[in-house]
């Protein structure tokens, strides 16, 4: 896992700003830091090193034979000692021990569809010096970041929007994206920084001197409405098959390799598969709040024994919450809603501390295989009452907890609104009277609700009656990426140099698991049904009939709420013209005095959201 940067430029490139950017990113990659640079000198290419394959031999950039194809890579590919032998056999010469290596031979082999034979979770920035053309890949759910910029000369590309900051580009607000994100997701190849973007998921940019272009390589499947409705044992046994071999290949045999687990099935089940297959033994990292309501370190530690891996509590008490919220916010650059990004990140923290560089995660199970309340509560049986209650009480990210914003818009597409989207217009309902006027007025013909179901469409194959398949696709194609895998993933983990592998979005997996029906992911309101079938012999039995408890952060307590006080009143009058800041301290007051735990909840997510911007702005100072 790495950092990596690269920039293509009709005139030669500032090698000195671009030692900048890579040095933006050295958080990422301990380990090594090189620099490449093409005759021209019209190119650059750069990468900062975690070595977890190759050891010695593995310093990137990585060239073919004839030094005209040249690759950074930031992830990992996974079966590529049988590509490697397969490319040997057609006459590559490989010069590394890396896995990074295989795809410039793919390259040279099969041109821009190498990446079709590419397996795991990355991003890679590839030259081609025949045709000029820098090409940037980024994996098919959006797990490692990639985001770029066009520049009048050509195009800079890198992990975080940071490099590119460091590099030049101007750090300013992207009004739209703003106002977008304050009512629900960004658009997917968006952020919140003007003339900055995302490569989406399974996309591909191709950049020359002058033009740049998205290619998709990677569709996800879906289930198709005229399809027939699979045995209920066959799918089980498919799901176990292909999750097992999914955890077995990202065990890193030759690195300190652990899990997180928090007792429920997603991360029970990957540590019970990984214990199985790991050759030593397997830590499992388990967060402890020290508060009732929320502290899973009691049953984390049970199922650890259980399953027979040690269990290492990380206990993060109220100050330390509240010390490192606006590091977790300047790394993830972007809004965080809720401790839960502070959480990961002291989490990730004290793993790589302890000398762990890979560690399993149980991320993308509720994508998969419908694990949000909100995912059941758009089928036909829903959610009972006390469950609604229940989620709603633990995070509104899932069941709306009050009155919301007008979500018309979307019924006229839809036919009905995804009880996520009514969440997210939950809090907006709250946040919408503290947005500055001028930023209201000029985006007042905008329904962002509206917006965000245009931009995903769903396909004409799918049963638009099959709410659940339909709330599943946009989650998937908005928060996955944008919030949960950057926030809650990739970026807390690198803030540290730890290296987070995801079996629950392994594209062979998910490429049969997201075509199974949706009466076997969510039956007799249990959701994630099929997984639970598949692996109750594997983990406890509490485990299996343990209803949903997502990773969720306690309420913010003293010390913390006092951390977003201070920047709210801070008397610098940050985002002048997006945040109302009068009306940013009444919100903050309000959040002090309510007595409805939902709303109060809901209230201090406002309040986060908000001093996310404040800080954000401040750091980079973004204008």
């Amino acid at each position: 896992m790495c950092g990596i940067f690269g920039a293509i430029s009709r005139s030669p490139v500032d090698l000195a700003k671009a030692r900048l950017g890579l040095k933006a990113l050295s958080h990422r990659g301990p380990d090594g830091r090189n620099v490449w640079v093409a005759e021209d000198q019209r190119t650059v290419l750069g990468h900062h090193r975690l070595s977890i394959v190759g050891g010695e031999t593995g310093s990137q950039p990585i060239s073919n034979e004839s030094g005209d194809v040249a690759v950074v890579v930031n992830g990992e590919f996974y079966t590529h000692r049988q590509i490697r032998a397969d490319l040997e056999r057609r006459g590559h010469v490989f010069k590394t021990r890396s896995d990074s290596e295989i795809l410039v031979h793919l390259y040279e082999e099969y041109g821009l569809r190498c990446v079709e034979h590419l397996r795991g979770e990355f991003a890679f920035l590839l030259w081609d010096a025949k045709k000029r053309t820098l090409v940037a890949g980024r994996d098919r759910f959006g797990i490692k970041p990639l985001v770029y910029a066009r520049t009048r000369e050509g195009c800079v590309a890198a992990s975080e929007a940071k490099a590119l900051w460091a590099y030049g580009i101007a750090a300013r607000w992207d009004r739209e994206q703003v106002f977008q994100r304050l009512h629900i997701e960004c658009d997917g190849d968006a952020t919140l920084f003007d003339g900055i973007s995302q490569v989406p998921p399974g996309h591909m940019l191709i950049a020359t001197d002058g033009e740049t272009r998205l290619l998709r390589y990677w569709n996800p499947p879906l289930i198709e409405s005229d399809q027939s409705p699979p045995d209920e044992v066959a799918a089980a046994e498919m799901v176990r098959e292909l999750l097992i071999d999914a955890v077995r290949i990202r065990l890193a045999p030759d690195t300190a390799t652990a899990t997180y687990l928090s007792g429920g099935l997603d991360s029970s089940v990957v540590t019970s598969i990984a214990a199985r297959h790991s050759r030593t033994p397997l830590n499992a990292y388990v967060v402890s709040f020290g508060s009732s309501d929320f502290d899973e370190a009691s049953t984390a530690t049970s199922v650890a024994r259980q399953l027979g891996v040690r269990p290492q509590v990380v206990h993060l008490d109220d100050a330390k919450l509240a010390d490192h919220f606006e590091a977790t916010v300047v790394q993830c650059e972007q809004v965080v809603a809720n401790g839960n990004a502070v959480a990961k990140f002291l989490l990730s923290e004290y793993a790589a501390a302890q000398g762990t560089r890979v560690v399993l995660t149980g991320e993308g199970a509720d994508e998969i295989f419908a694990g949000y309340p909100s995912f059941v509560a758009d089928c036909p049986d829903g959610l009972s009452d006390d469950r609604a209650s229940s989620f709603s009480r633990r995070d509104q990210t899932f069941v709306a907890a009050s009155a919301g914003m007008d979500t018309s818009g979307v019924r006229e597409i839809l036919g009905y609104v995804p009880a996520w989207i009514e969440a997210a217009a939950s809090k907006a309902h709250l946040l919408r009277p503290v947005l500055a006027p001028a930023l209201v007025a000029e985006f007042q013909d905008r329904d962002p609700f509206k917006v965000l179901v245009q931009r995903v469409p769903v396909p004409a194959r799918v049963d638009p009656s099959d709410r659940l398949a339909v709330s599943m696709h946009m989650w998937r194609q908005t928060r996955l990426p944008n919030v949960i895998l950057s926030s809650l993933g990739d970026r807390a983990e690198m803030a540290h140099g730890l290296e987070g592998r995801l079996p629950f979005l392994d594209h062979v997996l998910a490429a049969q698991a997201l075509r199974l029906p949706s009466a076997l992911k969510v039956k007799g309101g249990v959701e994630k049904y099929i997984l639970r079938s598949a692996f109750r012999d594997l983990v406890p039995a509490e485990v299996v009939h343990r209803r949903k408890g997502p990773f969720i952060a306690p309420p913010p307590p003293p010390s913390l709420t006092s951390a977003i006080k201070e920047v709210l009143a801070s008397a610098d009058h940050r985002c002048v013209n997006i945040i109302a800041k009068d009306a940013a301290l009444r919100l903050l007051l309000d959040a002090e005095a309510s007595n409805r735990p939902a709303t109060r909840d809901l209230l201090w997510r406002c309040c986060y959201t908000i001093a996310s911007l404040f800080i954000l702005e401040s750091a980079y100072g973004i204008s």
